[in-house]
């Protein structure tokens, strides 16, 4: 009895940690955000999941901040919006040799991404896309392979920069705008962060 009491209490505690952990993450998360000149998201998406997708900071300034909508499991309709202070092109050119594709059950460092699209080598060349982001139209470059694309911008008056992934919508679904309230997005990260880790409060 005592040991099973024992080990619910060290799960307790141990629980208890690692929420505190995602509430340090959370907080930079916060920071992040509230130092762009933007976080942008999508107007609207047919399925309800978001989350936080990734950050980064470099020698503490704001770099990025990704925001997911969709299926994380990858069987339907997904997307990750990238805000970014630096370069679209370079961001994504980043992505698609690769990089920045980590799993799910691993994004617990600014560095990690949920990613969409896992790799970009069989991508091709399509027609420059136009989205509306945030009342203004704005021509993004764009590479496609079957459902999944990719398209990128830097924004001409000096906003910032972004870049689309998708898989399982089409462009013309996408309308993008400023997000305010990233509350749904960290509950969403951590609800993942708990299912990976095992630390589902169910």
């Amino acid at each position: 009895m005592r040991g099973g009491g024992d080990s619910a209490e060290g799960f307790a505690a141990e629980r208890e940690e690692f929420e505190r952990m995602i509430d340090d993450l959370h907080a930079t998360v916060r920071l992040i955000a509230a130092d762009l000149p933007a976080v942008h998201g999508l107007a609207r998406f047919p399925t309800p999941e978001r989350a936080v997708g990734g950050w980064a900071r470099t020698d503490g300034r704001a770099e990025r901040i990704s925001l997911v909508y969709g299926d994380f499991t990858g069987l339907g309709p997904l997307a990750v919006i990238h805000t970014t202070q630096g370069s679209a092109e370079f961001l994504a050119g980043g992505l698609h040799y690769g990089e920045g594709t980590l799993d799910p059950a691993h994004a617990l460092s600014p560095e990690d991404e949920l990613p969409v699209l896992r790799r970009f080598e069989h991508f091709k060349a399509v027609p420059d896309l136009v989205f509306l982001v945030a009342g203004q139209e704005i021509r993004f470059h764009s590479r496609r392979s079957g459902a999944a694309w990719y398209a990128w911008a830097d924004h001409p008056a000096g906003g910032p920069g972004l870049v689309v992934e998708a898989a399982g919508i089409e462009p013309t679904d996408v309308k993008l705008t400023e997000v305010h309230d990233l509350a749904p997005f960290l509950d969403g990260h951590r609800m993942l962060l708990r299912n990976a880790s095992g630390m589902s409060l169910d």
